[in-house]
């Protein structure tokens, strides 16, 4: 169990690199509340590709956040990524879905909540 109310999927972590107020928000409710967030290493790499180097940093602040909780990739697990990343359209995104899936988050924070449908319980991130 990884002890998160929630997950940043690629679309979040980019708006936190982005400095987005409303992921500032809703991440200061989590840990005001003594709560943590899960970002999954896919997420953290899909943003990666997407940021030019110097932005970099910024994952690394994220990921070592006092409240962050970095999710790996399992390599028994792989064959559920792989399904949940054709379903949602990528790695990223399976991902964060898998965590709610299996119970492990209450939802995904996102910009983008109509790749999870009504399949996954969602947030979605406004500036």
């Amino acid at each position: 169990m990884i002890d998160a109310q929630l997950v940043l999927d690629t679309s979040a972590v980019l708006a936190y690199v982005a400095g987005s107020t409303g992921l500032g928000e809703l991440l200061g409710e989590v840990t005001e509340e003594k709560h943590r967030f899960a970002v999954p290493a896919l997420c953290l790499v899909e943003a990666g590709v997407r940021l030019d180097e110097a932005s970099w940093p910024m994952l690394d602040v994220l990921a070592q956040h006092p409240a962050a909780v970095v999710v790996g990739l399992d390599a028994a697990d792989w064959k559920a990524h792989a399904s949940a990343a054709a379903l949602f359209g990528s790695p990223g995104a399976g991902a964060a879905a898998l965590l709610v899936a299996h119970g492990e988050v209450w939802y995904v924070a996102t910009r983008e909540p109509e790749l999870y449908g009504d399949a996954v319980d969602t947030v979605r991130i406004e500036d």
